[in-house]
């Protein structure tokens, strides 16, 4: 097993170019729980929600982009495979 120990990481706020992962209802059935986006703006003029994020190939959208707060941004990270072992050991219960 692999463990990855993110100690003494400097906590800071997302940056464009950050993955993220996101608490977002699309609707009843489709979240974007378990996907990976990107962000691609800050726009502090929106205050309840500056960051754009963007998604590839969200049901038959290819590109898809939501704004969300920094309250909805659960995780991010500039290395997209933390994101991916996150993901993983939420879906494995690990």
């Amino acid at each position: 097993m692999i463990t990855n120990f993110k100690m003494f990481e400097n906590i800071k706020e997302p940056e464009i170019g950050d993955y993220v992962l996101i608490d977002y209802k699309l609707d009843m059935k489709e979240t974007l729980d378990d996907m990976i986006g990107q962000i691609i703006e800050i726009d502090h003029n929106y205050l309840v929600s500056p960051y754009a994020i963007h998604f590839s190939n969200v049901l038959q959208y290819p590109n898809y982009v939501v704004r969300v707060g920094r309250n909805e941004i659960l995780s991010f990270s500039k290395d997209k495979n933390q994101l991916e072992m996150e993901l993983n050991a939420k879906k494995y219960n690990i």
